[in-house]
C-alpha cells in the first residue's frame, strides 16, 4: 500500500512539474492594424506578454499575449476598450486573450495562437460581455517585413451563455460587432510609453 501511495504521489509531483511550453509569442507583440477603405472600417489591435499560473501548485507559469482593441467605422467608434490595455485586471478578463502553450513541445505551433476575445459592443440584457468560441485564433500570415498576421473569430457551440462575476447567467445573440476574419499589418513593435504612441498609415 505504502509503495502504491510512493508511486502515485510520484505521478501527481512529475505532472505538476512539468513546464508548460511556448513559441513565438514576441512576434506578436505590438500594435497591429487593419483597414478598408472601401467599407471606411479601421480595427487598432494592440498586445502585451504576460504569464499566469493556471493551478497554485503549478511551479511554472504559463504565457500569453493580451491586449485591447479599437475598431472605427466611417471615423466613428463602434466598439473601444483600449483603456484596458495597461490595467491590472485578471488576465482571464481582458479583452483579448492568446498563446500556444502545451506541456507536449511538439504541440507548439509557432505560427498560431488559440485566442480568447471579449466583444464589448455586445452584452447580453444583465450587462455581460460576449466571448469568442474556443477555436478563435490568431495567425501569423507574413513573419517578414511588413509583418502581418491573421485575426479569426468564431463563435462559440451551442447557446452562448455567459456568466460574469456577480452577475446571473446571460444569452448573447450571434453575431460580433467587430470584424472576425482579417489581415493585421505590424504598426509599431512593442508598448510605448502611454501617450507616445505614433501609428504609422499602411498602404491601401
Amino acid at each position: 500500500m505504502k509503495t502504491l501511495t510512493t508511486i502515485i504521489l510520484a505521478v501527481f509531483f512529475t505532472v505538476n512539474l512539468q513546464a508548460q511550453h511556448t513559441a513565438n509569442l514576441d512576434f506578436f507583440v505590438g500594435t497591429w492594424r487593419y483597414e478598408n477603405p472601401q467599407t471606411g472600417e479601421e480595427f487598432i489591435l494592440k498586445l502585451r506578454k504576460t504569464s499566469h499560473l493556471l493551478r497554485p501548485l503549478d511551479p511554472f507559469p504559463t504565457e500569453y499575449v493580451v491586449g485591447a482593441y479599437t475598431f472605427k467605422r466611417n471615423g466613428q467608434i463602434v466598439t473601444d476598450c483600449m483603456e484596458k490595455f495597461d490595467s491590472d485586471m485578471h488576465i482571464f478578463r481582458m479583452p483579448v486573450r492568446a498563446t500556444n502553450s502545451s506541456r507536449n513541445p511538439d504541440w507548439v505551433d509557432p505560427n498560431s495562437l488559440w485566442m480568447t476575445v471579449r466583444d464589448y459592443g455586445i452584452r447580453a440584457p444583465n450587462g455581460s460581455v460576449k466571448t469568442s468560441g474556443d477555436d478563435t485564433e490568431l495567425l501569423i500570415v507574413s513573419a517578414t517585413e511588413p509583418h502581418q498576421i491573421r485575426w479569426i473569430l468564431r463563435e462559440q457551440r451551442g447557446p452562448i451563455f455567459i456568466f460574469e462575476e456577480g452577475e446571473e447567467d446571460g444569452i448573447h445573440p450571434r453575431g460580433f460587432s467587430i470584424p472576425t476574419d482579417i489581415i493585421l499589418t505590424r504598426v509599431q513593435d512593442g508598448s510605448p510609453p502611454a501617450g507616445k504612441e505614433q501609428i504609422k498609415k499602411s498602404k491601401p
